[in-house]
């Protein structure tokens, strides 16, 4: 009977919610078009993305992107350069404020090395349906780390389930705080996210989950 009414619990659940949502452009073919983005010292990379269309909105899991390489340089003036991936919301057509610090690798000798690295959601912030959020890439605290990402010019992009999208272009924050869209690049870019039930639909969870307790005591 217990397992008879786990799975019935599980059945009242928004559909996808188990799973979460994904949306990446991983799959896209490498080319030469765009080089390889070197963020250094006080420098930023940001991307924006856009959720799907989930009422509840959603809690972000990971952050995946594609490091080509990560340097430590141990002469460098200042020590103690940490890599950051956050989410900010939007403000405009560009980063507002930060709301989900994420956090993964920092340094060379923190795991941050060459291939495909996550960052995990610090848990707090929820993203509302269908709004634009942004991916700040960047180097803080000295200069002596230097980190390399993969970038590509095909903005395609795979969700699922569908209404994700990533943003088709980029702006690159230089260590004096300058703004610049230079070119059409995006980093190679991988989101998940877990859907959010409503208030109504975790209130009916917990009436009908008491519901069936009841029962279930009934039939003892």
């Amino acid at each position: 009977m217990k397992k008879i009414l786990h799975i019935s619990m599980l059945s009242l659940l928004p559909m996808g919610y188990a799973w979460g949502d994904v949306v990446s452009n991983f799959a896209n073919e490498k080319n030469t078009n765009c080089k390889p983005f070197p963020i250094m010292d006080k420098m930023a990379w940001e991307v924006s993305f856009t959720t799907g269309s989930f009422a509840g909105g959603y809690k972000i899991d990971q952050v995946y992107l594609s490091v080509v390489n990560a340097i430590w340089n141990s002469s460098a003036s200042e020590q103690g350069a940490k890599f950051r991936v956050q989410i900010w919301d939007s403000a405009g057509s560009a980063p507002g404020s930060l709301i989900d610090p994420l956090y993964g690798p920092t340094t060379v000798s923190d795991n941050l090395h060459p291939g495909v690295i996550n960052y995990n959601s610090a848990g707090a912030a929820l993203l509302n349906a269908n709004t634009t959020y942004w991916v700040v890439a960047t180097v803080l605290g000295g200069n002596d780390l230097s980190v390399t990402l993969e970038a590509t010019d095909n903005h395609a992009e795979v969700s699922n389930p569908s209404g994700w999208s990533i943003g088709d272009y980029s702006l690159i924050k230089d260590s004096d705080g300058s703004v610049s869209a230079p070119d059409k690049c995006i980093p190679y870019l991988k989101i998940t996210a877990v859907q959010v039930p409503e208030p109504s639909t975790m209130a009916l969870l917990g009436l009908t989950g008491a519901g069936l307790a009841l029962l279930a005591r009934r039939r003892k």
